[in-house]
């Protein structure tokens, strides 16, 4: 015969060897199981929502900067410094 792995009860006659926990200690698992998971998730979207809200790092003085070092006028005008004086601007109005 064979025994719970947790409480060591002894399983009934007839278990399939793969049981290797009573019926209780297998629904306590399972709850314990459940908890964690939803204790994760919390933590999960606590973590996405502070991610999120955080803000980029570049504090508008130092993006003012930034522009006026690769603005297009002071490069002829040139694509690479359109998209990046662009992306600048966009991240001025969220400082």
């Amino acid at each position: 015969m064979t025994a719970c792995r947790l409480c060591r009860s002894r399983l009934p006659a007839g278990t399939p060897a793969y049981y290797t926990l009573c019926k209780s200690c297998f629904v306590r698992q399972k709850e314990q199981e459940q908890i964690d998971l939803t204790n994760e998730v919390a933590s999960l979207r606590a973590e996405n929502r502070r991610l999120r809200d955080q803000k980029h790092g570049l504090d508008g003085e130092m993006v003012n900067r930034l522009i006026r070092l690769c603005h297009p006028d002071r490069h002829g005008n040139n694509r690479a410094s359109n998209l990046v004086t662009t992306w600048l601007l966009e991240q001025r109005k969220k400082a």
